[in-house]
């Protein structure tokens, strides 16, 4: 059995210590023994409270929670703070039966904020058992400006939920669907924040940060995690923002790792980060391991996502994109980040981008394969900066391939040892321009034309680049350019060791009008 809890793993340090301004206890207000009846007479005690509340829960394990009350936050109450009596202890909710669901009818914790209420959790432990909509695990609801949540060391073990066919999570923090006069705002902060073993269906997220998918109200959140962790689950993992675009979300994510979950069973907009409608800054993720349908570790929908040191490897996808998939948005990544050894299928395997912006600078793209282009960009605007893309297969673009007239541009970059069975065993510009400044092209081949870039669209312009020993089992044994594009110019570049099948060892140009100025050809067959 793998080490689970905050104790056991290394990785689980408190890296944020979350203050809450608006609480001013500091002394518990309440002692909680755990037994069968705690929650009850935590509600009842709110009930009868107003201004600020610290409960202090004594160690131990809470041992019914299927069967006892929901804990309901009154609006009297405008802060909470819920903790152990011992610093750094850890308090676990349980069930009497390993996977018995709950009985109760509502959220096991929930809070309606209104202006500046804070709510804050520190030092939990939810495990073996299962919830559905409506007895979520923990429900805390902006329905005024300024509610503050902080949640410190919050682990989920073996959690199942069923959502017979509503959108749910287990934990929702979230803006009242009821306000639709003025945006509610949140501010959240998360630290080291886990779930592993969960079991969840096609509808469920871990967590849900924002409004949950389909709800149009206007919002307004912010968002500081670090430390987000999960492993060996089924469902969807974390979603942030809203499926609404009157929105002002904004989100910085540090150490976010999900290894081992399974999504494909669930909807193709369903995936282990997704970002909508807000602007997000990520930082050393992994992702590894992970099987969906699309953007099986990453989805990003009209937002912007700035990625540095994040590892997207091993992950699978039944249709495409085992890594990210962006649609009318902009993506940027870079500063260690990669792609690497992930499956999939038509039209991408490891990345897709659709309507978008795609920045990729020092990144590592090498050995994903299946049914597609490592990277495909779809009526997008691509940039390419000292990026290495290695060993990728695929139909055909093994590397990178351009659709729907989108535009890129490829500086200081490295594409070797990436084949295809068909035409561009690195690039190929199906539909759109090319630009390629001072990169290097080596032992890339194709099974039809071109075996590093066959350009079939548009404006194609190459300078200073060096090619040696590509391929191609037709012609253009380093570059094709088919009489559909609309230009071509190629300078002071070095073409050497090339071959082809037929002809055109080192560039085959159908197009009239192609410009050759200051290259050298040597040693092409």
């Amino acid at each position: 059995m793998p080490c689970r809890g905050f104790g056991c793993r290394a990785v689980l340090v408190v890296l944020v210590a979350a203050a809450m301004a608006a609480v001013t206890v500091s002394a518990c207000d309440l002692t909680v023994e755990l037994s069968a009846s705690a929650l009850a007479g935590v509600a009842t005690y709110l009930t009868s409270a107003s201004g600020d509340v610290e409960i202090c829960f004594d160690t131990g394990t809470y041992v019914d929670a299927c069967a006892t009350s929901t804990l309901a936050v009154p609006d009297s109450v405008t802060s909470v703070v819920l903790r152990p009596s011992v610093v750094g202890a850890t308090i676990v909710v349980t069930c009497n039966t390993a996977g018995e669901s709950r009985s109760a009818t509502g959220p096991l914790l929930t809070m309606e904020g209104s202006d500046s209420d804070s709510f804050s959790m520190t030092g939990f432990t939810f495990e073996d058992f299962g919830t559905e909509p409506g007895s979520e695990l923990i429900v805390l609801k902006a329905k005024g400006v300024g509610f503050d949540v902080a949640l410190d060391r919050v682990e989920l073990h073996n959690m199942a939920m069923s959502t017979t066919g509503g959108e749910a999570c287990l934990v929702c923090l979230l803006h009242d669907d009821s306000i639709t006069l003025f945006a509610p705002t949140m501010s959240v902060v998360l630290s080291s924040f886990a779930s592993y073993g969960h079991n969840l269906d096609d509808q469920a997220y871990v967590l849900v940060i924002g409004r949950r998918p389909g709800v149009a109200n206007p919002f307004d959140v912010s968002v500081t995690a670090t430390g987000v962790y999960l492993a060996d689950g089924t469902g969807a993992g974390v979603l942030i923002g809203t499926s609404h675009n009157i929105a002002m979300c904004s989100a910085t994510v540090v150490d976010f790792s999900v290894t081992n979950c399974d999504v494909s069973g669930g909807r193709s907009d369903r995936s282990q980060l997704r970002v909508q409608h807000c602007t997000a800054t990520l930082a050393n993720a992994w992702f590894a391991d992970n099987s969906g349908k699309y953007g099986t570790a990453i989805q990003v929908e009209s937002a912007s996502l700035t990625g540095s040191n994040v590892g997207m490897v091993r992950n699978d996808a039944s249709q495409h994109a085992a890594g990210l998939d962006a649609v009318s948005s902009l993506v940027s990544l870079g500063s260690g980040c990669q792609i690497v050894n992930n499956t999939g299928a038509l039209p991408a395997t490891g990345l897709h981008a659709a309507d978008s912006s795609l920045i990729l600078t020092d990144t590592w793209v090498s050995g994903n394969s299946g049914n597609g282009a490592a990277v495909v960009a779809e009526s997008t605007t691509v940039t390419l900066s000292q990026t290495t893309m290695e060993r990728n297969s695929g139909p055909s673009g093994g590397a990178l391939r351009l659709v729907s007239t989108s535009v890129a541009t490829v500086t200081d970059c490295y594409f070797s040892d990436n084949t295809v069975t068909g035409a561009g065993g690195a690039i190929d510009v199906q539909s759109g321009s090319l630009t390629v400044v001072t990169s290097t092209f080596e032992r890339n081949s194709a099974g039809g034309n071109g075996g590093a870039i066959a350009a079939g669209s548009g404006a194609v312009s190459i300078t200073g680049a060096t090619f040696s020993a590509n391929s191609a089992a037709s012609a253009g044994g380093c570059v094709q350019i088919y009489p559909s594009a609309t230009s071509a110019d190629i300078v002071t570049s070095t073409f050497s060791g090339c071959s082809a099948g037929s002809n055109g060892g080192g560039i085959r140009a159908e197009l009239g009008g192609t410009s050759l100025a200051f290259v050298t050809i040597v040693d092409s067959t």
